[in-house]
């Protein structure tokens, strides 16, 4: 059964009952991407194909809503992006965004910007940020609406539901901004009494706008230059510019918190997209993980987890729920996601003993 219901929070109140209303859990990336093959809007390239990459970017944005995020227009996905913004702009102050989250606003709750998510028991719900580009965006929004002055913010934000959230999502912004423009900083090495340079300078810097990389918030890549006749980088050139000892490339993952254990899951979809996963898988140090956190966290930051991706030998792998008689009457195409070729290195152990080798750093910052 699915069920569609408006967002408005005054007609759920009416309409609620003992055991009637049941909110339904969001869409996740991996849903709607198998949900795009399933009714063959997914290719990789030609007029109206959705590819795997383009439902983690509009996912970034929109979160689970299938009605944005499967769109088969890349026009009309933009103007939606725009309303998107228009929504945020439209909350004018920290006290506004207070009543949206608890619903008694004095227009419609968000429905663009606020989602509701079902807790254990489904007849009752929490509201939260729909997207990460939402909670971003709303972030540097409400800092405008207090003339800049982040203490002030961060008051004002404090006891708020999803308040907590937007604070972290600010510290985001601001430092994946500091990186786009290129800066140089000196991070500690984690559970080391040395210190290594590292140049953030020496190429762009990459903000990843999927959810398949949930543990890393952007990577470092040279400048480089195509070889031969070619036009363009391949990844040959990019594995051959790691493979010298003097260069790395460099993952980040901002943070606000003490412990912040990173899903190895997370670094090797970035690694193979980069072409560099058995590299790296080979020889770790090839690579380096810096956590940008606060200096108010410089002399009890430690050494992070890696959560090593769990094993499963199923044979439907990427879908949850499915049981022999369901996978025999799926189409093949509906179950060969990316996922799904990738899996046999997201799932061998070694390759995630190889990512918690990976030598960390922390990088103390303004927060």
């Amino acid at each position: 059964m699915v069920v569609f219901t408006s967002p408005n929070v005054e007609w759920l109140r009416v309409v609620r009952k003992d055991d009637c209303t049941i909110y339904m859990p969001l869409w996740t990336c991996e849903e709607l991407q198998e949900a795009a093959s399933a009714v063959g809007l997914k290719g990789s390239s030609g007029v109206n194909c959705i590819t795997d990459d383009i439902i983690e970017e509009r996912f970034y944005s929109f979160g689970g809503v299938a009605r944005e995020c499967l769109l088969q227009e890349e026009a009309l996905a933009e103007f939606k992006k725009r309303d998107l913004n228009k929504e945020i702009e439209q909350i004018r102050d920290v006290e506004e965004f207070s009543h949206l989250v608890d619903g008694v606003g004095n227009r419609s709750a968000c429905h663009r910007v606020l989602h509701y998510v079902p807790g254990e028991d489904t007849r009752w719900v929490d509201t939260k940020l729909a997207s990460p580009f939402v909670g971003e965006n709303l972030a540097l929004h409400l800092l405008k609406s207090v003339k800049n002055d982040k203490k002030s913010l961060h008051t004002s934000l404090e006891g708020i539901p999803e308040g907590a959230s937007l604070c972290v999502r600010l510290f985001e912004a601001e430092t994946h901004e500091q990186l786009a423009r290129g800066c140089k900083f000196e991070p500690r090495l984690l559970r080391d009494t040395t210190a290594g340079r590292t140049t953030a300078t020496r190429g762009p810097y990459h903000k990843p706008e999927s959810t398949r990389f949930e543990s890393i918030n952007g990577f470092y890549l040279p400048k480089m230059k195509p070889t031969g006749s070619s036009t363009v980088v391949t990844a040959e050139d990019v594995i051959a510019w790691n493979t010298d000892a003097k260069n790395r490339v460099i993952l980040f993952q901002m943070t606000i918190s003490m412990t912040h254990p990173v899903k190895a899951s997370g670094i090797l979809s970035v690694l193979e997209k980069l072409g560099l996963l058995e590299v790296i898988n080979s020889d770790p140090k090839r690579a380096a993980l810096v956590f940008v956190v606060p200096k108010s966290t410089t002399s009890s930051f430690k050494r992070q987890e890696i959560v090593p991706e769990a094993t499963d030998n199923s044979p439907v792998k990427s879908i949850k729920g499915i049981g022999p008689v369901a996978e025999r009457n799926l189409p093949a195409k509906a179950i060969l996601s990316r996922a799904q070729r990738n899996l046999e290195s997201m799932r061998d152990k070694t390759y995630s003993e190889a990512m918690a080798q990976i030598p960390q750093y922390a990088w103390f910052t303004q927060g």
